[in-house]
């Protein structure tokens, strides 16, 4: 794709970032359907309100952006994005389950609990009682629409980040936010939970049952290891469980699920990645948020926080050394087609780099995060719909091009790691972390 914006001649500057994000934001706002009860975009596959690729993920964005520059016109989307959301909320109709998982409305990047985090964002910027009494209302039916199991707590009964792990994320969150006790021992109960429902294959290794692989394409049974819907996922979680609780059967229990992802991967020298899915794709590694480096990396980061064991971090590091071993973020490779997006691509890459630099101020980390945002501003193209990155959403359809709004999967995005870059070079590092994200929010 051609781009307006990347100079010709001379070298990107942060301003070039901003530029581009200011851009993508007066698009997704002049070309939203305005009406009387505020602003909304289309409707996604995942849900018009969701945090992955509808309204909330958008709203995420603007506020990012009204936070980052205090300019009017981003508050004011902010307050009209929000309030759509309230008014069209219709008790939750809008929420779709996801990969015909039950009960999956609740969950946090297609459901309630999603929309619920952004909410409360929205609420602690601009002070707006309503829009934290309805966000505490979400969090509250959240809470109450947990099924009592013989060991804990569940929604879906699916393990993985993108299921129940996520809505315990957010509840470690929200309990913290809100001062509310009572949502932590929710978490902690359906921690418990996910305890029970490890299958325990030694003394050191640990791994999680998946949600049916046949709704990525693959054979029923197949393992999806990664963040969003396997082991790493649901140790991550445990790992933030225990920071939450003190509770070592958490700690130790993640330590055993981080022990089989290792045990899984793929490592030359100092390099290290995991495979996409066993047993049938091990030589396919996704470098991604969803299914690959991104996501995993924060376990081991994640566990070197809580526990300082150098082993963690020096995987943490294999970790991305294997990504940038492949040409990431300019070249592709079998895992990292032609996509662009926060869930599968560079901009989750970006998150990855910078985060680790807010941890490190490894100056090289930084200098990581600058190609990402130069390389999203080449795959950037502006027309009458705004400042959009067409993508081959799905791997296995590389012919079907599309350019999405959302935050997870498209422009919004794209955009919102384009400002992180930003304001990382620009000495002024500040952002919103989500429940899964565990890096610094400043530096």
């Amino acid at each position: 794709m051609t781009s307006h914006i990347k100079p010709l001649f001379t070298e990107t500057q942060p301003e070039d970032y901003l530029e581009i994000v200011k851009l993508t934001a007066n698009g997704l706002i002049d070309n939203a359907n305005h009406t009387q009860e505020g602003y909304s975009w289309e409707t996604s596959p995942v849900g018009q309100f969701s945090l992955y690729g509808g309204n909330a993920g958008i709203l995420l964005f603007l506020l990012n952006l009204a936070r980052a520059t205090g300019e009017i016109k981003y508050k004011k989307a902010v307050t009209q994005a929000t309030n759509y959301i309230i008014n069209h909320w219709d008790n939750g109709s809008h929420n779709k389950t996801y990969g015909d998982v039950a009960r999956s409305e609740w969950c946090f990047y297609n459901g309630v609990s999603g929309v619920a985090f952004v909410l409360t964002e929205v609420a602690k910027f601009t002070g707006d009682e309503k829009v934290k009494t309805f966000a505490f209302q979400l969090i509250e039916e959240t809470v109450n629409a947990a099924e009592t199991t013989n060991n804990g707590l569940q929604w879906t009964g699916d393990t993985g980040i993108f299921f129940d792990s996520g809505i315990i994320l957010f509840l470690v969150y929200a309990a913290q936010v809100y001062d509310k006790k009572e949502w932590l021992t929710v978490a902690e109960k359906a921690g418990k939970q996910l305890l029970q429902q490890a299958k325990f294959l030694d003394d050191y290794r640990v791994k999680w049952p998946n949600v049916s692989a046949t709704i990525f394409g693959l054979e029923h049974g197949d393992e999806v290891p990664n963040f969003f819907y396997g082991t790493s996922g649901v140790s991550f979680a445990l790992a933030k469980l225990y920071e939450a609780t003190n509770n070592e059967q958490f700690l130790n229990t993640a330590i055993k699920g981080a022990n089989y992802v290792e045990s899984i991967a793929t490592q030359h020298n100092s390099k290290i990645l995991v495979p996409y899915s066993l047993p049938n794709h091990t030589n396919i590694f996704y470098l991604g948020l969803c299914h690959g480096a991104v996501g995993t990396s924060r376990l081991f980061y994640q566990l070197y926080k809580v526990t300082k064991n150098v082993k963690y971090k020096t995987i943490f590091e294999g970790i991305i050394k294997g990504v940038l071993s492949t040409g990431a973020p300019e070249l592709h490779s079998p895992g990292y087609w032609n996509v662009t997006c926060q869930c599968c691509g560079s901009a989750g890459m970006g998150n990855l780099f910078n985060g680790a630099w807010a941890e490190t101020h490894n100056h090289d980390y930084l200098e990581h995060g600058k190609r990402v945002g130069d390389q999203l501003i080449s795959e950037s193209t502006i027309n009458n719909k705004g400042t959009l990155w067409y993508q081959a959403w799905s791997r296995t359809e590389p012919w079907n091009i599309k350019a999405n709004l959302g935050y997870f999967d498209g422009a919004a995005g794209n955009a919102a790691e384009l400002l992180s870059i930003y304001l990382a070079n620009n000495s002024a590092f500040e952002t919103i972390r989500l429940p899964d994200d565990p890096y610094p929010n400043e530096a």
